[in-house]
């Protein structure tokens, strides 16, 4: 075709019309645009799968992290579902590796399996669906983090509730003690007092009782005297 061309433009090219020399022109571009998208690929096809095959590590990596995560947390309200990410990275991942074993097989002059711009298109998709996944897992553990701390602190605050009433019970049973033995001790006084007063009593009784006998003693006595 090339010789073609250059046999024409040798010859009637000379005598042609604008026309007919684009629409030449147009045929070469159509020749020659395949070589240069084969070439572009050559170049910038295995940077594009390199940073996919980046993207689908990272993806295997989080799921790892979480599946193990999974195992050892009890808490199922927080743990993130896995299913749709890894379902994803498993169809992406066979495509990538289906793709770029029939890519290696094609010779110079073949068209490309995938393009650049295909997988570049794939890799941002992932890592959007990815970086959505991190950030509802930190969501999670975040409103987790959050609900430990606000059970920590309701148990620390009817901790506190529980020792401050145990302490006020306490003190007012030993206030109560207290005041029971104040009126035992009141009582006992009382007692003593009563009983002081009743000795007191009959002393004076037996004082008074005393002096009458002694009166009587000394009438008689006196008496005896007059009558002498």
């Amino acid at each position: 075709m090339i010789n073609e061309a250059s046999d024409w433009l040798y010859g009637d090219g000379y005598t042609a019309s604008l026309k007919e020399v684009h629409q030449k022109i147009k045929q070469l571009e159509a020749l020659e645009a395949p070589i240069s998208k084969r070439r572009a690929e050559k170049d910038s096809l295995p940077e594009a799968l390199k940073d996919l095959n980046n993207i689908l590590a990272s993806m295997e990596g989080f799921i790892e992290r979480e599946e193990s995560l999974a195992e050892v947390q009890s808490d199922d309200y927080y743990s993130f579902d896995l299913g749709p990410l890894k379902k994803t990275y498993e169809k992406e991942r066979a495509w990538a590796e289906e793709k770029s074993a029939a890519q290696e097989k094609l010779q110079p002059h073949e068209d490309p399996i995938i393009t650049s711009e295909e997988v570049t298109t794939k890799a941002k998709e992932l890592t959007t669906e990815l970086i959505t996944s991190i950030h509802t897992k930190k969501e999670l553990d975040d409103m987790r983090e959050r609900n430990l701390k606000k059970a920590a602190a309701a148990a620390e605050k009817e901790a506190r509730e529980a020792e401050a009433k145990a302490k006020a019970d306490a003190e007012a049973e030993a206030a109560a003690k207290e005041k029971g033995e104040a009126a035992d001790e009141t009582r006992a006084d009382d007692e003593i007092k009563s009983e002081s007063e009743e000795k007191t009593e009959k002393v004076v009784e037996e004082t008074e009782e005393a002096e009458e006998n002694i009166t009587e003693e000394q009438k008689v006595e006196e008496h005896k005297r007059d009558e002498l």
